[in-house]
């Protein structure tokens, strides 16, 4: 073989034209971006504004290291539960000058991270033995449609760094080369530090390590050495885990969840692995494989290129398995990676659910595609270098191996290709938004609300709708609940107040309970209370319909501001505690049967009958039957109390069926999911929900039960908007449904 051009014999030239090629890649696509990096977002909406949020709001406005104070009013939440970046968000703490261009920041850091993946694959490419070439193409084309490009779309900011799996592959292959323990140091340093990146990914590392480095040593078995390899598993892989199981002893928020919400949702599939979700291609794959693209969660499309590539590999086995030349290394890595695409494509929890196997610890981890990344990786590494290896003797006397080189060249031209439609999509219906967090782009009014913030110095901000998302028990998220989230975060990082809502992972059930319980304005008996000082509270209330106990706050309320959209108000800490009755108020007496008085008011206090009494069958309970005629028409507020375990999502995932019957016809009117509560108590939580109704027609009201789990319900009640029905003859005194004690 000819000698290779001079050019190509310096790893430092080869690097700085990738990076230079890489750059100008993604500069072309995003160039936009790249030029007002601090003054676009890629969106405003969900998890992008609140990444955002969490990630500005606790680097400028939180003084402690440990403890996020923006939202979650009073309690705020562990620095791990907030997407924050904890290891990044440490080091910009400690330089104030970084404090206006935050959000530039993080998007310089992840578009960096794309830019230098090539970089670092390429190297892991050359530690192979890949030829110079192919392994500086390739890694572009892997690069180019890294799975971790959606992150940057949906929000998910600390997932979106595309350099972290390549790096620890690089790391690893480092490591089995020279057994050295600089290298094991290195891995182990690695591992612990992404854990301040995201617990997710660095447990992905963690195993993905642990895996690697035991199917090598058993490929290089040996009884000598295995003691040894032990050592290397348990640092390496293991002793990262420890530490962060360490560092958690530093959050004191209790009684977290021990199933999170979706867990066999958002898994891998055959669809998200094989098919675009646009792309030239996409209706091809769907042809071919009769499958749809799977959710963004467990979304890791290998390109057509590859997908090419492995079945043109299988299918050759038999004919060249004994000219096959493998690198261990690469079997480890794509092994290592098989068992964790297994993972996330919730094999795991299928073989353990036939089995009558229940494991607390990996019910822990929901969102499980996230692990198929790994196998994204690792697959082209171990085919472009297993074949380079089995046929490189075959190439002509040329500087190149050129198959090698023409297979790398048409992997990267149809990653482009990919890619080109993926950059070119999302750039149309992304950075769309200005940087709401960058002062200088704030409106006059903006301005003027923050000003006003300032001078009242209120202890938090009351958004309404009110939102709670993230206990994986409750969700106060109703329709339309960005409207609420996108001025109250404005305001919220601007003015450094906290936020009475809470938008975030795990956070604490008990206190979930306890921050929505201070809308209930009846019950006296309120721990958090203790925890509020003398300042009162910011409220801001959108368009969106609220929720009856939504509603009575803002009835005491002083308004100071209006906008087209927005309302601006106050409300003190006593006013906040004081029950809100309306002017017309019904006395009624508990009793065992349905009320319906002059009032319009119904009232069922229980029945030996389900879903009065506790049980766990059946999918659909009757209530009640309000027949024609027997109220007039209007808006009520129909509400319940609901009997339940308060241990997982499953426990609330009921839902209140309005059936309506007028004209010969029936339809379901309402569908109200139970998991929206108004107010806790020891054994049950308050439903409270506005539903219109019409004299002429008979409603009937079910409850539909979610999972096989106990549950009972008592106190239904359905009563006019705009009156206060009181209770009598039972143990505490009942106001529109809520004991007052």
């Amino acid at each position: 073989m000819a000698k290779q051009p001079a050019f190509f014999n310096k790893a430092w030239k080869v690097n700085l034209l990738l990076l230079l090629i890489s750059f100008s890649v993604y500069f072309f696509y995003f160039h936009t971006v790249f030029l007002n990096i601090n003054s676009l977002m890629s969106s405003i909406t969900g998890d992008s504004l609140k990444n955002y949020y969490t990630f500005a709001y606790f680097i400028k406005n939180d003084h402690g290291f440990l403890n996020f104070t923006g939202m979650n009013y009073p309690f705020g939440e562990h620095v791990t539960y907030i997407d924050c970046q904890p290891g990044v968000s440490w080091l910009l703490k400690l330089m104030p000058f970084t404090h206006n261009y935050l959000v530039g920041i993080l998007h310089g850091l992840i578009f960096a991270s794309f830019i230098i993946s090539p970089l670092i694959l390429n190297t892991l490419f050359k530690k192979l033995g890949l030829n110079v070439l192919p392994g500086f193409m390739v890694s572009l084309g892997i690069t180019l449609l890294s799975p971790q490009f959606f992150r940057i779309y949906e929000g998910h900011y600390t997932l979106a760094y595309a350099c972290i799996i390549p790096l620890s592959m690089l790391l690893i292959v480092n490591f089995l080369k020279s057994n050295a323990t600089k290298d094991a140091l290195w891995l182990f340093t690695f591992n612990t530090l992404i854990f301040l990146i995201h617990p997710y990914t660095a447990f992905g590392l963690c195993i993905f390590t642990l895996l690697s480095l035991l199917i090598f040593a058993a490929l290089n078995f040996e009884r000598k050495t295995f003691t040894s390899s032990i050592k290397w598993l348990a640092l390496t892989g293991l002793a990262p885990l420890l530490l962060f199981k360490l560092f958690m002893l530093t959050d004191h928020h209790l009684k977290r969840t021990t199933e999170p919400y979706g867990l066999n949702a958002s898994v891998s599939t055959p669809g998200s692995i094989l098919v675009p979700v646009t792309g030239p291609f996409k209706q091809v794959m769907e042809a071919v494989f009769k499958t749809q693209p799977g959710e963004f969660e467990g979304y890791c499309y290998l390109g057509i290129a590859l997908i090419a590539l492995l079945f043109i590999f299988v299918l050759s086995l038999p004919f060249i398995f004994k000219r096959l030349r493998f690198q261990k290394e690469a079997v480890a890595l794509l092994i290592a990676s098989s068992f964790l695409l297994l993972f996330s494509l919730g094999v795991h929890a299928k073989i353990f659910t036939a089995l009558g196997i229940s494991s607390a610890a990996l019910n822990q981890f929901r969102a499980l595609g996230r692990f198929s990344w790994f196998f994204y990786y690792t697959l082209p590494v171990f085919l472009f270098v297993t074949v380079y290896h089995s046929f490189k003797h075959i190439a002509l006397p040329r500087p190149f191996n050129v198959p090698a080189v023409a297979l790398a060249f048409i992997f990267l031209c149809l990653n482009l290709t990919e890619a080109d439609a993926l950059f070119t999509g999302y750039g149309k219906v992304s950075w769309k938004d200005r940087n709401v967090f960058n002062t200088s782009l704030l409106s006059v009014q903006e301005k003027q609300v923050v000003e006003s913030i300032q001078q009242q110095r209120p202890q938090a901000i009351i958004p309404l709708p009110t939102y709670y998302i993230g206990s994986e028990i409750y969700d106060r998220a109703v329709e339309n609940s960005t409207y609420p989230l996108i001025p109250s975060l404005i305001y919220s990082f601007h003015s450094a107040v906290p936020l009475l809502s809470s938008m975030m992972s795990r956070t604490s059930i008990t206190e979930t309970e306890e921050g929505i319980g201070l809308l209930n304005s009846y019950r006296k008996n309120k721990p958090v209370a203790a925890l509020l000082n003398h300042h009162p509270f910011m409220v801001i209330k959108t368009k969106t319909p609220l929720l009856p106990d939504e509603d009575r706050l803002w009835q005491s309320a002083t308004v100071f501001q209006k906008s087209d959209s927005l309302q601006f108000g106050y409300i003190s800490k006593s006013k906040l505690l004081t029950p809100a009755l309306d002017k017309k108020i019904i006395t009624i007496t508990a009793s065992q049967a349905p009320k319906v008085d002059s009032g319009n008011v119904i009232y069922l206090r229980t029945e030996n009958r389900k879903p009065f009494i506790f049980s766990n069958d059946g999918e659909y309970e009757f209530i009640l039957k309000a027949d024609s005629n027997t109220i007039s028409s209007g808006r009520y507020i129909v509400s319940l109390h609901y009997y339940y375990t308060r241990n997982t999502w499953k426990d609330v995932l009921c839902h209140l069926i309005v059936n309506k019957s007028a004209n010969g016809s029936s339809e379901w009117q309402y569908f109200l999911p139970i998991r929206v509560l108004s107010g806790f108590y020891k054994d049950y939580g308050v439903f409270e929900y506005k539903i219109d109704l019409e004299r002429n027609s008979s409603y009937e009201f079910i409850i539909k039960r979610g999972y096989n789990h106990f549950y009972r319900i008592s106190d239904f009640m359905l009563r006019p908007e705009g009156t206060t029905v009181r209770l009598v003859n039972l143990k505490d005194t009942v106001y529109n449904n809520f004991p007052m004690y």
